[in-house]
């Protein structure tokens, strides 16, 4: 069963840019890779195998880009693996799960008062698959309404 923390978290308040991750394995963690703050970040040559499968927590994902509160651009995934990443657990909704999940937090009543985006993501040769759900870009149960604010799906 995997436990513990991400083997790399850099959820840091003041963000970080300019990052390179290259040429690490990554098996059976919680999550792989965490990130809440990311602008000009490369991800190549990684492989994530059978992260994000502990069946006693909500949210398991593989890798996760959770990006909150300032605007983001130019993400790289390059060259990667990331397989048998991402079951449902104890989660109820089955689009939770996955093996790579990308979102820039801007829904309302959490952060309306600083709003993230995201720009130029890039997805280069890479083997991505879960056994649920591949890839997952934006909140799960939140959609965007026509005047940009988010509403809960039930």
């Amino acid at each position: 069963m995997a436990t513990g923390y991400p083997s790399i978290s850099l959820a840091t308040s003041a963000g970080s840019s300019n990052v390179l991750i290259k040429n690490c394995l990554f098996i059976k963690n919680r999550t792989a890779i965490y990130r809440a703050r990311a602008s000009n970040l490369t991800i190549d040559t990684v492989s994530v195998i059978n992260s994000g499968i502990d069946p006693i927590y909500a949210s398991n994902n593989g890798l996760v880009l959770n990006l909150k509160t300032f605007c983001f651009k130019n993400i790289s995934f390059q060259n990667s693996i990331i397989i048998g990443s991402g079951i449902k657990g104890t989660s109820t909704d089955s689009e939770t799960p996955a093996a790579l999940t990308i979102k820039a937090r801007n829904y309302p009543l959490s952060f309306n008062s600083s709003p993230a985006s995201l720009s130029n993501v890039f997805l280069k040769w890479n083997e991505i698959g879960g056994p649920h759900n591949g890839i997952r870009i934006g909140e799960n149960g939140i959609t965007e309404d026509e005047d940009g604010s988010g509403s809960r799906r039930k």
